[in-house]
């Protein structure tokens, strides 16, 4: 059952991922030359292919230089909360 909670969680981040991406102006492609990635590189990282995924630096990286809160909503969101001093 805890497997099972953990793969659903998964899967909602990689979701959140995706979602964040497409709402930045030039969608991938902005987000792939900003991390200096091809394409290629970024939708294997984007949909964990050839054991490839992104470092929790790169998404807060993508997320300071665009804007953006999806991906720290989301920790916050399924660790019960976040709270700043």
């Amino acid at each position: 059952k805890e497997n099972h909670k953990k793969g659903r969680e998964i899967m909602a981040m990689k979701q959140v991922i995706i979602e964040m991406i497409e709402k930045i102006p030039g969608g991938k492609s902005a987000v792939a030359g900003f991390l200096g990635f091809s394409e290629a590189e970024l939708n294997n990282r984007l949909y964990q292919t050839k054991g490839q995924r992104f470092k929790d630096e790169e998404l807060i990286a993508i997320q300071q230089e665009f804007g953006v809160t999806d991906y720290t909503e989301e920790l916050c969101r399924l660790t019960g909360g976040c709270t700043t001093p």
